[in-house]
């Protein structure tokens, strides 16, 4: 079963915390600082902003809104993805379980997917290879491919 708590329970399960949170954010080159939304006179909630690394512009600050963490049921493998403010690359970076714990307890949205189903088909045969598709290509240059392909199988 594969569903946002049973995710959130691996990654806490997987989390080996032995400094800081901030110490371990730095080391990923993210930081949680948070910032005021409202008016500067006070009150206001507070957003957590993140900086990134755009492997064009360098370091960049994004909101939580402008992130998303994806996580594979199957493998339990993590990733964030963001667009650059600046030069609107497409970002998509691998992280491991503590900082996807991270990123989603502050409030980044988290898209749950599994692999293709025919990734776990049993393969029979040998590999398709370039001489296969060079006889294909004479079969299917005879007017009588067809009763030939069947008469094959």
């Amino acid at each position: 079963m594969c569903d946002r708590h049973s995710v959130r329970f691996t990654m806490l399960k997987d989390l080996n915390r032995t400094g800081s949170i901030a110490e371990e954010i730095a080391e990923e080159g993210m930081s949680g600082q948070r910032g005021p939304t409202g008016p500067s006179r006070g009150g206001g909630d507070a957003v957590a902003t993140i900086r990134a690394t755009c492997p064009t512009c360098a370091d960049v600050v994004l909101t939580t809104g402008e992130l998303c963490v994806q996580v594979c049921c199957d493998t339990n493998q993590g990733s964030y993805s963001f667009r650059c403010p600046s030069c609107r690359l497409a970002v998509s970076k691998q992280a491991e379980p503590r900082i996807v714990d991270l990123l989603v307890s502050s409030g980044v949205r988290l898209r749950l997917w599994r692999l293709p189903a025919e990734l776990l088909e049993p393969k029979q045969g040998g590999a398709f290879i370039w001489d296969d598709v060079l006889d294909l290509h004479d079969l299917l240059e005879q007017p009588d491919w067809f009763a030939q392909l069947l008469d094959a199988s």
